[in-house]
């Protein structure tokens, strides 16, 4: 049983989130014995087919995969925060753009 409850949603104006739509055709294939690989590395090919997002760790991934969700976590509001955690919104505070994270 739980101790308490877990909101799913919060209602935002659509109009204030920025959005991009991206379309990815490639995706990594994955052999029975679980080994990921890709097609190989073409320049010329535009992204997001191009780039490396597994293979031998590198920086390079490493700052792929940075870049793929740096943006998944957002500042709110204090009211936001209050609607959606109740009395413990202020464990959620944002210490580095103020307001409160959430994602």
């Amino acid at each position: 049983m739980f101790a308490f409850q877990v909101l799913t949603h919060i209602v935002v104006d659509p109009a204030t989130i920025p959005l991009e739509q991206v379309r990815f055709t490639g995706s990594p294939q994955i052999s029975p014995n679980g080994t990921m690989s890709h097609k190989p590395f073409d320049p010329s090919i535009s992204w997001p087919e191009n780039v490396h997002y597994f293979g031998e760790p590198s920086p390079e991934i490493d700052e792929n995969w940075e870049k793929l969700i740096e943006f998944r976590y957002f500042s709110i509001s204090e009211e936001e925060a209050k609607s959606v955690w109740g009395d413990d919104y202020h464990e959620y505070v944002d210490q580095l753009q103020g307001g409160y994270t959430a994602g």
